[in-house]
């Protein structure tokens, strides 16, 4: 006679190590393209430093007109993805798979790589934008996942 040995499943996903942006840190979150394609932002410049002079009419130096720029900023990709957990399919597997766990990994796994790789090779189609992006662009790119770089 054999000796059946039981099998038993676990609760508990063994969930991978994820990556975080690397571009985070550079982007801006002010601006909502909620109901838009295009939204218009105001920049304003800058003044030139100058030395104060005591005995002079002008000690903080000539005035001249605060100045500013008007930038668009449009919606180029409009990205999704869509996935189904089946409710009978959930139960028979313990709950395992979770709605909020499966939305936080595909973003954690899937999305952030993809914002990373376009606000890199959106900063290298930008050469007027800040310095620390060209610092992060070709290190970053090599580093994301081998489906982006080839997409």
């Amino acid at each position: 006679m054999s000796i059946n040995l039981a099998k038993k499943y676990s609760g508990h996903v063994a969930e991978r190590f994820k990556k975080v942006s690397r571009t985070e840190f550079a982007a801006s979150k002010n601006y909502k393209f909620d109901g838009a394609e295009s939204i218009l932002v105001y920049s304003v410049d800058t003044v030139p430093l100058g030395n104060y002079v005591r005995s002079d009419t002008q000690r903080y130096g000539v005035p001249v007109d605060l100045k500013d720029s008007l930038q668009e900023l449009k919606l180029t990709q409009d990205k999704a993805f869509c996935f189904i957990i089946d409710k009978g399919d959930d139960n028979d597997q313990m709950n395992v798979k979770g709605a909020a766990r499966a939305l936080r990994r595909e973003i954690d796994e899937v999305v952030t790589d993809a914002v990373d790789k376009y606000r890199l090779e959106y900063g290298q189609r930008k050469p007027e934008l800040s310095p620390r992006w060209t610092s992060l662009q070709s290190a970053t790119l090599r580093s994301l996942s081998p489906t982006l770089r080839s997409s």
